[in-house]
Order: C-alpha cells, then structure tokens, then sequence
C-alpha cells in the first residue's frame, strides 16, 4: 500500500502555483517541443507554429467543451461558471476531436500530407499527456474504485486505484514506445503511429476509467452502462483498428 500523499501547490512567497496548472503547461511546452524536433525531420518545420497555434485553441475550446457537457447537471444551474476556465475543468477526448478536425482543415488548406503531420503529432501528445496526468496524480483528481492491491493508495481510511497514476503510466510507455517505432515507420507507413496511439489509448484508457470510483462526490457520471469516456475509449480503438487495416490495405 501506498501512504497517502498530495501536492496541490507551491507557495514561493508572492504567489502560489498551482501544481496541476504547472504540470499542464509543461506537458504543453514539452509537448510543443517534441513536436518542433520531429517536424524538422520531414520538412514541415515551417508550419509548426501556425498549426501549434490552431490545435491549442481548437483543443482548449474542445476540452471545455467536453467538461460542460460531461457536468451539465450543474452548469445548466451555473452557466456563468462555463467560462472560469481558471477553477479547473478540462476534459481530454473533447480537446483531441477538435484538436484533430482543425488541424486537418489548416493542413488540407497549406496541402500538407494529413498523416505524415499526425504520425509525429501523436508522439508529442503521448509526451504531454504523460506529464498532464503526472499533474494529476500529485493532486489526486480521479480516485478509483476501492482495491486490496499492493500498489493502492490509502485515502480516507479506504485503499483505492490511482487512475490517474495509471493513465501517466500507461502514456509514457506509449511515448517511449513511439519514439522507438518512428525511425521505421514516419515516412515509410504513413498513419501506421497513429492507429498505434488509438488503439493503444482507446484499449488502456477504457479500462482505467472502468477503474475510477463510483462512490465518491464528484464521481463521473454514465451514460447507460458506461462512462462518457468509455464511450470515446471504445470510438478511439474502433478508429485504430480500421486505420490499420486501411493503411495496411493501401500499402
């Protein structure tokens, strides 16, 4: 059993940074950074920033977007709160179908190859992914369903999953994973990494938020028999699938 920790904030005197803030914005730059690095490999270096620019509107509007919908029991009660972005309130799948849908439009508009940007695109977000879920580990934002697990982490008196440790887990191994394939496919297999992060994220990601509480305040809600996000898990891992088979037809 893991002892109960948290690390909410850091207090440096004239201002305290919020550690979930902190670890998003990181996962942002790093993430950006990852994907300068491998954009100058195939020659697109020069739209990096204008599509950069486009995703994180696109994925930030998106991923509000989601959140409201996902707790619209409160916000058709408070809908002035829709915009206090600042208290919190993202959701991941929302800001990767807008991500997605506008930054295929920018790249259709300049004629750019689709996959061959996604293919180095999915390596960043893997990256930051990884370091926005470490975010929310620290903070301990998706409690899970109770377990007699060694690696369970105590809190009120009860030992209970970690999801949001898993997700960090399960998104760096797909980070390094990735790193280790683009050598052999970016360029040679366009839209092989792709299907390889959805399927990959859809599969783990359907089982983690299986994994979350259910018994707690501020537990997500279902829809039917599973979760919103269970939902998109399983759209995600449908798309991976027929991707590559697709991909793998055309070759």
């Amino acid at each position: 059993m893991i002892p109960y920790f948290s690390l909410e904030e850091i207090d440096i005197g004239f201002v305290k940074i919020q550690i979930w803030g902190l670890m998003f914005a990181l996962g942002l730059i790093f993430g950006l950074w990852q994907f300068f690095r491998e954009a100058k490999k195939i020659k697109t270096e020069k739209i990096v920033f204008d599509l950069a620019l486009v995703i994180i509107i696109s994925a930030l509007v998106g991923a509000r977007a989601y959140f409201v919908l996902n707790e619209w029991s409160y916000f058709r009660e408070n809908l002035l709160d829709v915009f206090k972005v600042w208290e919190g309130g993202l959701g991941f799948y929302g800001g990767l179908i807008f991500a997605v849908t506008f930054g295929w439009l920018y790249l259709k508009k300049k004629g750019i190859k689709f996959w061959l940007v996604s293919d180095i695109m999915v390596i960043s977000l893997a990256l930051g992914e990884a370091i926005t879920r470490l975010g929310c580990f620290l903070i301990h934002d998706h409690w899970g369903k109770i377990t007699a697990l060694p690696w369970g982490i105590e809190y009120l008196g009860e030992v209970r999953h970690e999801t949001s440790l898993y997700s960090f887990l399960s998104s760096l191994i797909l980070f390094i994973i990735l790193l280790i394939l683009r050598k052999k496919f970016i360029g040679q297999k366009e839209g092989f990494l792709t299907a390889f992060y959805l399927t990959w994220y859809g599969l783990i990601s359907f089982f983690i938020y299986g994994l979350r509480a259910t018994d707690l305040p501020g537990s997500d809600p279902f829809w039917g028999i599973l979760r919103p996000s269970q939902y998109f898990s399983l759209l995600l891992l449908v798309l991976g699938i027929v991707l590559f088979a697709k991909r793998n037809r055309k070759k």
